[in-house]
């Protein structure tokens, strides 16, 4: 918007054009570069029509609104959220705002906050969706799944993004919020603690969060613990050697306790010792590693037995066998001879696959560099493409390409084959060489013995 006016009805027709509903839209930004915004307020505020229609109240159909545009760029206007409906930004917060907005996954949509009008209670919602209808007197903050609110009872509460109390702050009288999902509460006597939201776990020292690929751990006092409901910790090592860090998995190994789970294998340097499992991104428990297929994928096993397989490319965890089997399909043996069977065929079809595509490429190239013609650089011959260095002149002598292939001379009267990208195909140690258009080569050993080979086959 960049034209002044004092018309509320030309300021609503003006947003209007940007609100109006078309399928696929959900939000709309809209740039005050005049000041509107101070004198009429958001588009979504009530007003008074009929009070309006009847000359009760004239301009804006609200009283008490400062009727003042701003228009000195000094003047900067913080970021107030309203409802969760609207977001006020002022010009220099703008592309800060944007470039956070527009760095989120297309996929997922962050979750606000909503207030239902008629019982004056808010619910979530990640976009158009409703994820938690209104149940909460209150909203205090939001951060990904969770938001702190104050139920109906007036007391103050975590809850997902399903609206479900995940964690009670009763007794609590301030709660801040801190980053890595960890809130700071301050009881009735002044005493300042720290909950992980991911593990509820609670903390008398604000936890350091330590990063290990993707998964996160939280160190107090020189202890380590995991971020799941079931608690893991262990003493942090001067030299780190017992964790190994694997992407979207870490392992922490116990070198003084023997294996607690059955092992896939025993050729893992590992192999003898317990070696607990925690997955990024699962804050429910921590598992026992029980080793790795060929191929990346890993078996672990929870605290109830239960043995699961996470995979290297999806990194998905799905469930595969038990302790105690009710059927043939859960027995851990079976399941893991069938595991490696398939495992080592996606092995060998990988490395096919990946070999043909190499050998395509590679075919691709020297189709490129057929046109390749021999240049020199001071008594040294090459192979140039558009003034381009193919092969570096290293050679005494040089013949024109046919096809992919061409003679070189290293020595005097010592000649050899090489492909248009450098490759050696035929050493250098014949007195000539002839290449053929049908991908042969006539190459003479001594004047009157000539050998003939298939280029193709070399």
């Amino acid at each position: 918007m960049a034209r002044p006016t004092l018309s509320l009805a030309k300021y609503l027709q003006q947003v209007g054009r940007g609100l109006r509903k078309v399928d696929g839209k959900e939000t709309c930004v809209l740039i005050d570069n005049v000041g509107l915004y101070h004198i009429f307020g958001l588009p979504t505020d009530y007003r008074d029509w009929q009070a309006m229609f009847e000359g009760c109240m004239a301009g804006k159909g609200y009283a008490n609104h400062i009727g003042m545009a701003v228009r000195d760029s000094s003047i900067s206007i913080p970021t107030v959220a309203d409802n969760g409906l609207e977001l006020i930004v002022s010009h220099d917060n703008l592309m800060t705002y944007l470039n956070k907005e527009l760095s989120r996954p297309n996929n997922t949509a962050c979750l606000k906050a909503y207030k239902d009008v008629a019982s004056g209670l808010y619910g979530l919602r990640r976009g158009n969706m409703i994820t938690c209808k209104p149940q909460f007197v209150r909203v205090f903050d939001i951060q990904e799944d969770f938001a702190i609110v104050r139920l109906v009872n007036l007391s103050m509460a975590v809850v997902d993004d399903s609206g479900k109390v995940k964690h009670s702050l009763a007794g609590y009288k301030s709660v801040r919020i801190q980053e890595n999902h960890i809130i700071a509460v301050t009881d009735k006597r002044n005493n300042e603690m720290y909950i992980d939201l991911y593990s509820g776990h609670l903390y008398t020292r604000k936890p350091k969060v330590v990063r290990l690929g993707d998964v996160q751990l939280l160190e107090v006092d020189g202890i380590y613990y995991s971020r799941t409901r079931e608690l893991y910790k262990s003493r942090k090592s001067t030299s780190g050697t017992n964790i190994l860090t694997c992407g979207h998995y870490v392992r922490i190994v116990d070198y003084f306790s023997p294996p607690r789970c059955r092992q896939v294998n025993e050729d893992d340097a590992t192999w003898g010792y317990d070696c607990v499992c925690l997955l990024a991104g699962d804050h429910d428990t921590y598992y026992h590693y029980c080793g790795m297929l060929t191929g990346g994928d890993i078996v672990i096993v929870d605290n109830a037995g239960k043995y699961y397989l996470v995979e290297d490319a999806s990194k998905a965890k799905r469930y595969i066998a038990c302790e105690h089997p009710q059927t043939p399909e859960e027995d851990f043996d079976g399941v893991i001879q069938r595991l490696k069977s398939e495992a080592m065929k996606r092995l060998t079809e990988r490395k096919m696959e990946e070999r043909q595509n190499d050998e395509r490429k590679h075919r691709a190239r020297l189709d490129e560099l057929k046109a390749a013609v021999p240049f020199r650089s001071g008594l040294k011959w090459g192979l140039q493409l558009d003034g381009r260095v193919v092969v570096p002149p290293i050679y005494r002598n040089i013949k024109s390409p046919v096809g992919c292939y061409c003679a070189v001379e290293g020595n005097p009267n010592q000649w050899g084959i090489i492909m248009v990208d450098g490759k050696v195909v035929i050493e250098m140690r014949y007195t000539d060489v002839e290449i053929n258009e049908n991908g042969t080569a006539r190459l003479t050993i001594i004047p009157g013995k000539i050998k003939t080979v298939n280029l193709r086959k070399q």
